[in-house]
């Protein structure tokens, strides 16, 4: 996954780093499984390895709910156009 990059209500979670599962995925929204509570308003940076191309991607979470989190994907990150060419790419196939 990649590791918070800020996390004001759980500064412990600082610089965490962890494996977690996406469940759903948008040009702009993540969806994972973790082992972490992550409160909304953390900012992650992520690292995420589909179908054997990496993106490198920043996102603050949105929601929690019990094992999920919602990510919302920053537009600054530094592989989001290929990412939302990807994303775009998985829905027109399915």
């Amino acid at each position: 996954m990649g590791g918070v990059e800020g996390c004001p209500e759980t500064p412990d979670l600082q610089d965490t780093t962890l494996t977690c599962e996406a469940v759903d995925a948008s040009e702009f929204g993540l969806q994972l499984v973790t082992g972490v509570p992550f409160p909304p308003h953390t900012r992650l940076s992520l690292r995420l390895d589909f179908g054997g191309e990496l993106f490198r991607l920043d996102a603050i979470v949105r929601w929690l709910k019990g094992n999920n989190v919602g990510l919302l994907l920053d537009d600054m990150s530094q592989d989001i156009d290929a990412w939302v060419r990807c994303s775009f790419l998985m829905r027109t196939i399915s």
